[in-house]
């Protein structure tokens, strides 16, 4: 057993400078710009270009945003993903819950939502990211039209 452990280390060994090696510059990785747009309750629409990595603070302080902006629902030390649509929604006198931004607790006061639900919608969220519109949450395993119906006056993104 040995033996032959040895003549396979061996024999990788003498390949092993055949293999063709990639160097990767990470710092090239890094300094990739990603672009998030920013609409609802701002001025005016706009698509920033940003460092990977940037906190949505950060971009908040480069649009005007309109007097009745909530950002309740955001943190602001929220990480933005390339491509996010950041949807500020105006104040209003019902809250909706943030499909973007809701824990598992606060999904689960949606009607129809239980542990389940949220927990598949906070799962779906991590993987895919910020939800781009509200229908997208119809991507969620177990949301189809009829839910999404019963759900859509109480959520925002």
């Amino acid at each position: 057993m040995r033996k032959e452990f040895l003549l396979i280390f061996c024999f990788v060994f003498l390949l092993l400078p055949l293999i063709p090696q990639r160097v990767v510059d990470l710092e090239t990785l890094r300094g990739q710009p990603i672009t998030v747009t920013i609409e609802g309750a701002v001025r005016e629409p706009v698509t920033l270009t940003c460092p990977p990595y940037t906190e949505l603070g950060e971009l908040l302080d480069q649009v005007t945003l309109l007097d009745d902006a909530d950002l309740s629902p955001f943190s602001m030390t929220m990480i933005v993903k390339d491509h996010d649509v950041i949807q500020i929604p105006h104040f209003q006198e019902t809250p909706r819950i943030s499909i973007n931004t809701a824990s598992i607790e606060q999904l689960m006061q949606l009607p129809g939502v239980g542990q389940a639900t949220a927990e598949k919608i906070v799962a779906y969220r991590a993987e895919h990211g910020l939800f781009q519109t509200l229908e997208d949450l119809m991507q969620v395993p177990g949301i189809k039209q009829k839910k999404w119906e019963a759900l859509k006056e109480f959520i925002c993104l």
